[in-house]
């Protein structure tokens, strides 16, 4: 059975506090008097946790569904009695099409080419905040956006620095895995990973090195002697590494290290 990618997504932000923390190590760059342009911004999650350090937020996607969830959390949180998520505002397109001005451009995972990041960079006033990867990574957790191309810090900083912008930089070791209600759920998630992926899995849940590499060899058969997926050796080779936790509604737990750069460029 197909996972629900987006309510995975959510379920992994909430256990894992992922955007929460990163919303807290952005904070100190933003100002109360300041708009906020979040390009690519998939879910916003990480606009509902800074927008109360904020004037306000155009949360900007070309994706309509996930549009709509937005505008769904916002309208659920002012329900709720949650002022600060109406300082959020969707808009719906690409970011070629963008016009205006921000004191602020963030851009959280969007993994823009250089040419088009440098245009980007130029509709914020004051300062733009970068969140990429650390190093270099599988994708296997990555929000229901669409996929582009990985820029690691290492990349992002050379840019940089051969561009003359000034900018702080703070890396972060942080967990984004995946929580499970039960154990059919874990099958589910699994069935949806094949060949390279699910070695990728496994790779993504171990600890690393300094190199970023995993600190263990993952030499799994996952096909049998017809040389099809087997998803029961999956299963089995994944079984140890989840996490059983105190938590009644995610009982199981597998774990992601995830390494995080953020930069903030200074205009």
């Amino acid at each position: 059975m197909p996972v629900d990618k987006i309510t995975m997504f959510k379920q992994a932000s909430e256990f894992t506090s992922f955007h929460k923390k990163l919303g807290i190590l952005i904070k100190p760059w933003l100002d109360k008097s300041w708009t906020v342009l979040d390009v690519g911004c998939g879910l916003a999650l990480l606009d509902f946790e800074i927008a109360d350090s904020v004037k306000s937020i155009t949360a900007l996607d070309q994706n309509e569904k996930l549009i709509d969830e937005i505008n769904s959390k916002i309208d659920s949180d002012l329900t709720a009695g949650y002022e600060t998520a109406g300082k959020i505002f969707t808009q719906c397109c690409d970011a070629k099409d963008i016009e205006g001005e921000w004191d602020v451009v963030l851009m959280s995972f969007y993994g823009a080419g250089f040419e088009e990041l440098k245009k980007l960079m130029g509709f914020a006033r004051h300062r733009v905040i970068i969140i990429v990867h650390g190093r270099a990574a599988n994708g296997i957790f990555d929000p229901p956006t669409l996929k582009r191309k990985r820029r690691t810090a290492e990349e992002l900083e050379e840019f940089l620095e051969k561009q003359g912008y000034r900018f702080r930089k703070t890396m972060a070791e942080m967990q984004f895995g995946q929580p499970f209600r039960s154990i059919d759920d874990i099958h589910s998630f699994l069935q949806n990973f094949k060949g390279i992926d699910a070695e990728n899995i496994l790779a993504d849940s171990c600890l690393k090195n300094d190199d970023g590499e995993p600190e263990e060899e993952i030499e799994i058969p996952f096909r049998d002697e017809d040389n099809q997926f087997d998803l029961d050796r999956l299963v089995a080779s994944t079984e140890e590494r989840f996490v059983k936790t105190d938590r009644y509604d995610y009982p199981y737990y597998l774990p992601r290290n995830l390494s995080v750069g953020i930069f903030c460029v200074v205009k």
